[in-house]
C-alpha cells in the first residue's frame, strides 16, 4: 500500500484563562464550570523565575486526553522501487504536508505528496555535487521549506531547495574536543545542534559542558541557546569502561519559541529562550522516584548472557564486562520527553525491567549497548501545556514507531504526528496519524 487518505483532522481548540482567573484558582475562588478548578498546582515566582510545581491531579481528568487514527502509509514490501526503503534515516514535512524521506541505503532523498505520492528521488552515492556520499543520516525543514541533508558519518550538511536543487553545503564534523552527537529543528525552523565533550580520562566533563548550538542555512552560527552539563552514562576508570544503568541524562527540545532542557534524575523541567543558563520557566511534578534493585539488575544480567551466547562470547570476557556494569540506586524521573501539539510539552514514562520477561526477541542489547541507557518505555506520556500545568496522560502509538516521532499542525489547524515504523519483516514505512481531542490553545 502507499497512501490512504489525505490528512484532514479534526481540532478541537480550549482556551487558556487569563491570569487573573488563574489568581482565583490559586486562591481557592473557582466556579463549577472553570476549567483550571481540577488543577492541584502552584504557581510561584523565585527571584524571576517562573516556579510551576504540579502535585499530581490531572487538569483534564485521568482518561486519555487525545486519540491517534492512521491517515497515511508511504512504503511497500515489493512492486514499484520508488516506494520501497531500505533505511529510513531522516523525515521532514513541508509546509504543505509533501513528505521527504532520506533513505540512507538507496543513497537518495525521496520527495512524497502530501497523499504519499511519489514525486521525485534527488541524490546518489558518491562524493561529487548533487551526491550523498556515505548516506543522509538526517533531514531538516528550515524556514521557506528548505531542507538540510547531513550525512554521516562526515557530519556534512547539504542545503536543498524545495523542488530538491542543491544549493550549498557546510560542515559539522567534530572539533576542538567536542563532537555533534544529536540534532533538533523547531516547528519554526530553527536548526540546532548538541556539541558534547569527547569522552577524556584526563579531563573532568564538569569542565567541558555540553551546548546547543543555532545554526542557519549557511552553517553560520547563530546563537548559543543552551548550556547543560555533560552527563556521561560510560566512564573510564582503572582502565576500564564502567557503563551505569540507569544515570540520569540531560536532554533538549525546541518547544514553544524556546528550548526545553532538563535531566532525568528529577522531574523538573527547565524551558529556555533569552538566556542559554537561566530558565525562564521551571515545571515540576511530584512523583517518588522508584528504587531499582535486585530484581531489575537480574533481567539486565539475562539480558547480557542472551546477548553473550548469541554472539558466541567466551566466558571469561563475559564475565569481564558484566563486572563493570554500575546500577544507579533509582530509576530516573522520566524516560525521555517531547514537544507534543498545541505547544504542549509530553514526557515518556517507563517500564521498571522487573516487569519485563528477559527474552531474546525483547533485549535491547541486541541493537547496541547505549539503547540501554535509558529503561524500556511506556506507552504512556505525562502531558503539560504551554504554561506547564499538568493536563493529564496520553497514549500515542509509539510502540509502533522506529525512528523519529514528531508532530506537525495542517494548514487547516489539525495535528498529525509523523514517524517511521518498522514490522514484523523489518520492513519500513512512513505513517502519519491524526491526532483527535481536545487541545489548549497554543501560546
Amino acid at each position: 500500500m502507499t497512501t490512504r487518505s489525505k490528512a484532514t483532522g479534526l481540532h478541537c481548540v480550549a482556551g487558556l484563562l487569563l491570569s487573573s482567573l488563574i489568581a482565583m484558582v490559586l486562591g481557592g475562588c473557582s466556579g463549577g464550570d472553570d476549567p483550571l478548578s481540577g488543577w492541584d498546582g502552584v504557581e510561584r515566582d523565585s527571584a524571576g523565575i517562573t516556579i510551576v510545581e504540579n502535585f499530581g491531579t490531572p487538569l483534564w481528568g485521568d482518561e486519555p486526553l487525545w486519540t491517534f487514527h492512521e491517515v497515511l502509509r508511504i512504503g511497500t514490501a515489493d512492486g514499484d522501487p520508488d516506494y520501497q526503503f531500505g533505511s529510513i534515516t531522516g523525515l521532514a514535512i513541508l509546509s504543505d504536508l509533501r513528505v521527504v524521506v532520506a533513505d540512507r541505503l538507496a543513497h537518495n532523498v525521496r520527495f512524497f505528496s502530501a497523499e504519499g505520492v511519489f514525486e521525485q528521488a534527488v541524490g546518489r552515492e558518491g562524493d561529487g555535487p548533487g551526491e550523498l556520499g556515505s548516506g543522509a543520516i538526517m533531514l531538516a525543514r528550515m524556514p521557506g521549506d528548505t531542507v538540510l541533508v547531513m550525512e554521516g558519518p562526515s557530519r556534512e550538511v547539504h542545503v536543498m531547495a524545495p523542488d530538491g536543487t542543491f544549493i550549498g553545503d557546510f560542515s559539522l564534523a567534530p572539533q576542538e574536543g567536542y563532537r555533534t552527537t544529536d540534532f533538533d529543528i523547531s516547528s519554526s525552523g530553527r536548526f540546532v545542534a548538541r556539541w558534547e565533550p569527547v569522552l577524556r580520562p584526563d579531563v573532568p566533563t564538569a569542565e567541558m559542558p555540553t551546548v546547543i548550538i543555532e545554526y542557519d542555512t549557511h552553517g553560520t552560527v547563530v546563537d548559543t541557546v543552551g548550556v547543560m552539563p555533560s552527563i556521561q552514562t560510560a566512564t573510564r576508570e582503572g582502565g576500564a569502561t564502567l557503563r551505569y544503568y540507569y544515570r540520569g541524562e540531560v536532554e533538549f527540545d525546541l518547544c514553544a519559541g524556546g528550548i526545553w532542557i532538563a535531566g532525568s534524575d528529577d522531574f523538573r523541567l527547565g524551558w529556555y529562550k533569552a538566556s542559554p543558563r537561566i530558565p525562564e520557566r521551571v515545571v515540576t511534578l511530584q512523583r517518588e522516584r522508584l528504587a531499582l534493585d535486585g530484581r531489575d539488575e537480574a533481567v539486565m544480567m539475562a539480558w547480557y548472557n542472551a546477548l553473550f551466547q548469541e554472539r558466541q562470547v567466551p566466558q571469561g570476557r563475559a564475565t569481564e564486562i558484566k563486572s563493570r556494569v554500575r546500577f544507579e540506586s533509582s530509576y530516573p524521573a522520566f524516560r525521555r520527553y517531547v514537544c507534543g501539539p498545541a505547544s504542549t510539552l509530553m514526557v515518556q514514562q517507563f517500564h521498571p525491567l522487573r516487569d519485563i520477561e528477559p527474552t531474546a526477541e525483547n533485549n535491547p542489547l541486541r541493537i547496541g549497548f547505549n539503547v540501554a541507557r535509558r529503561p524500556p518505555p511506556s506507552d504512556t506520556w505525562d502531558v503539560f501545556d504551554a504554561s506547564g500545568r499538568y493536563l493529564g496522560v496520553v497514549n500515542p502509538p509509539w510502540d509502533q514507531v522506529w525512528r523519529g516521532g514528531f508532530f506537525v499542525q495542517a494548514p487547516d489547524g489539525g495535528w498529525y504526528m509523523y514517524a517511521v515504523m518498522q514490522d514484523e519483516l523489518d520492513l519500513e514505512y512512513v505513517v502519519a496519524w491524526r491526532v483527535e481531542g481536545r487541545m489548549p490553545a497554543a501560546d
